[in-house]
């Protein structure tokens, strides 16, 4: 599982919007729809009601949401106590 995909789920959840989820993640939109179709086949649960007028989390979505955060959250800080390591240049 890719953490993008976590990171585009909450940005949806933010918006409740998939274009301006995309417009904030610097991709593009059909990025967003793809990353959160295969987020919800790897979960097997729907996690949004699509509509013209944006996005709704479902009532798994809404289950789903704070430990989606907590994975995110908890990759940040992982990646911020080990920074990977600096190529050095020899020459």
């Amino acid at each position: 599982m890719q953490i993008e995909r976590l990171k585009y789920f909450i940005a949806v959840c933010h918006s409740t919007s998939i274009t301006e989820a995309a417009n904030s993640c610097n991709v593009t939109q059909q990025t967003i729809s793809i990353a959160l179709k295969e987020l919800e086949e790897a979960l097997g649960k729907t996690l949004f009601h699509r509509s013209k007028r944006g996005a709704a989390l479902t009532e798994d979505g809404k289950k789903v949401y704070p430990t989606i955060v907590q994975i995110v959250e908890a990759w940040e800080s992982l990646k911020a106590q080990h920074p990977p390591a600096q190529e050095t240049i020899t020459g």
